[in-house]
């Protein structure tokens, strides 16, 4: 993900690890910012995690990330590499969790 964003010459802004209020504190920042979301408010804006985090093994909490993504009017990127097969009843990942 990292790789494509760069590729891509994406503006990146990180937010604490599962920390849902600095989320959103920035999330509120970008919608501020007219340079981020361009002349006419219509510039695609992502919200970029993942469902199962490789590297400590927590858990999105994506319930919480889908209400801030609508309440901003941000898109979802999701993932789920590491929750699909393993998380939920059926094996469908994080989202059914």
């Amino acid at each position: 993900i990292r790789s494509g964003l760069a590729l891509a010459r994406a503006t990146v802004i990180e937010f604490a690890h599962n920390d849902m209020k600095h989320l959103e504190e920035q999330l509120r920042r970008v919608r501020a910012d007219r340079k981020l979301v361009g002349e006419k408010g219509k510039r695609r804006l992502y919200i970029v995690v993942e469902g199962v985090y490789a590297n400590v093994g927590t858990v999105c909490p994506l319930a919480k990330v889908v209400q801030l993504k609508e309440a901003y009017n941000f898109r979802l990127y999701v993932d789920d590499s590491f929750g699909f097969g393993v998380m939920g009843h059926s094996g469908r990942g994080t989202f059914e969790r």
